[in-house]
């Protein structure tokens, strides 16, 4: 698949190496895949053997690797002020962002780096893109494997946004795509039928983003056969998993080889899962240690003793990941039952992780409401208006509530929230994290 690579890639700054045995000579090597420079600094290309091995249309990004002896040499910096150049000599065939190479085209070409007056240059062939190996017409399920559970596509886009996938683990919510030709190399409708209506489903820029769309109009989506993934017209977004919001994702090419990606799975081999559900405690006692845990889209999570970006407490579905969190009685006059409406003891709520005990402290800041953890509590100086760490257990509920700000917040989730993980929410209906037995 020819097509242009738009990537934005963050280069690591590689360490120091030296290059030994050296012959004299020029400091050149263009045109020899196995010669590296033979004097001034040492350059050369390290990893030859690797760019050379087997690779497809399609494929993987490749990365080219050096070796110098000087001792300034930073190849993040030196890309960046053009001291160092990667070229391809055939720009059809191996297409060049920085140091990464893309497999765009059938042939060969001759990848050459130079640093100053030296230069280096090794041969690379790329072969054709495999054959799809999905059937046209045929009806397939979209889906993604995340920590061991397979959703499925439902045809839906979340409620709260508009460019993300609804995934939901029944069977019975899933929709079925089919896939047709489109025009142009490894391009392909991808179709499902909802409501008498046939929606595509294709990655696009919208208002200056890449985001997953499900449009009525023909809109292409593209094959990337190195991941069994799709992706955009330029290979720059894949069907992702967006493990913030819990959905598919237009997600940047950069993390396929690390993150989840959607493939279509044949309905024979789609199997449900089956949950196995804890049973919250409805009562609470002083010095007793708990599981913390949320039940979302009929799936068993727990807390991990982990913060997701900044202010959310992260979960696991595996209990062996999972930590036991422990309450501890405190009087504070100032602190409401609930469920009552009469002044009741809170609780502290403390775990030990890492060797480390930390204790949940809830804060208001002029905006957000929110629960996190840490080995001292903050001041109510430097933008919190409100700080706590005591919590009252809310039998009504089965729950645990804390007061910020004159608000009644609950740990857990908002009901129309497509988070997994736990949260300090307020309003109605509320998700509500509880506290399961430690066996």
């Amino acid at each position: 698949m020819k097509k242009t690579i738009i990537s934005l890639v963050a280069l690591c700054s590689i360490g120091l190496c030296c290059l030994a045995g050296c012959d004299s000579g020029s400091g050149s090597t263009e045109g020899s895949p196995t010669e590296g420079s033979s004097s001034g600094s040492g350059f050369a290309i390290s990893n030859k053997d690797e760019l050379q091995e087997e690779w497809h249309i399609n494929d993987s990004t490749r990365q080219i690797e050096f070796t110098c002896d000087d001792e300034e040499f930073n190849v993040s910096a030196l890309i960046s002020s053009g001291d160092l150049t990667v070229e391809s000599s055939d720009t059809d065939v191996v297409g060049v962002s920085g140091t990464y190479l893309y497999p765009l085209g059938e042939g060969t070409s001759t990848i050459t780096a130079k640093y100053g007056e030296e230069k280096d240059s090794v041969d690379i062939t790329v072969e054709a893109a495999p054959a799809l190996p999905y059937e046209l017409g045929k009806e397939y399920y979209l889906a993604e494997d995340v920590s061991g559970i397979t959703y499925y596509f439902t045809g839906n886009q979340v409620s709260d946004y508009t460019y993300e996938g609804e995934m939901k683990t029944s069977l019975s919510t899933a929709v079925k795509v089919t896939l047709s030709e489109a025009e142009g190399d490894d391009a392909y409708y991808m179709t499902y039928t909802k409501d008498s209506t046939t929606y595509y489903v294709c990655i696009i820029e919208v208002d200056g983003y890449q985001d997953l769309q499900l449009v009525t109009t023909p809109t292409p989506i593209y094959y990337y056969a190195s991941n069994d993934a799709w992706v955009n017209a330029q290979a720059t977004y894949y069907l992702g998993w967006h493990s913030t919001y819990h959905c598919l994702f237009a997600s940047s090419i950069s993390g396929i080889n690390t993150y989840q990606h959607a493939y279509l799975l044949d309905p024979n081999d789609a199997t449900e899962y089956t949950p196995t559900l804890a049973t919250p405690v409805t009562s609470v006692s002083s010095g007793t240690s708990y599981y913390l845990g949320i039940v979302l889209d009929n799936i068993q999570y727990y807390f991990n003793g982990s913060i997701k970006s900044n202010y959310y407490l992260d979960v696991t579905t595996d209990i062996g990941q999972a930590v036991a969190v422990t309450l501890t009685s405190v009087n504070d006059s100032n602190v409401a039952s609930y469920d009552t409406g009469e002044t009741s003891d809170g609780y502290t709520i403390t775990f030990t992780k890492n060797s480390a005990t930390q204790t949940f402290y809830a804060y208001y800041n002029g905006t957000n409401y929110t629960c996190i953890f840490g080995t001292s509590v903050p001041s109510t100086g430097g933008g919190y208006t409100d700080v706590t760490t005591t919590f009252v257990w809310n039998s009504t509920i089965n729950g645990l509530q804390v007061t910020l700000n004159s608000t009644v917040c609950t740990l857990g989730l908002q009901s129309t929230s497509t988070y997994q993980e736990i949260a300090l929410v307020y309003g109605s209906n509320p998700i509500v994290a509880q506290l399961y037995a430690v066996e």
